[in-house]
């Protein structure tokens, strides 16, 4: 669910960084009703995404992750993000 949801933001989120690019430039995207619904359908699959990752994923990770699983894996996300991490200097 996760790898889909993923895989359908990528989608979206080229799409409509062509059409915000043109708003930028001061010009309307080619299909406005278009971006309109790729930005509707993106902000309802990261609620149903951070939902799912809050009701099922983070409980999960609590009860089977130890205090050094948790630390990596903040760590991993917070390097893919291009982001400092608490210890990481």
């Amino acid at each position: 669910e996760l790898n889909r949801d993923h895989a359908m933001e990528g989608f979206l989120v080229r799409d409509i960084a062509v059409d915000l690019r043109k708003i930028i430039e001061g010009k309307k995207p080619e299909a406005t009703a278009r971006f309109f619904h790729s930005l509707y359908i993106f902000a309802e699959g990261q609620q149903r995404h951070i939902s799912w990752e809050n009701k099922t994923v983070l409980p999960l990770a609590h009860k089977r992750l130890t205090s050094q699983n948790l630390g990596d894996l903040g760590w991993n996300m917070a390097a893919r993000r291009g982001i400092d991490y608490p210890g990481s200097s």
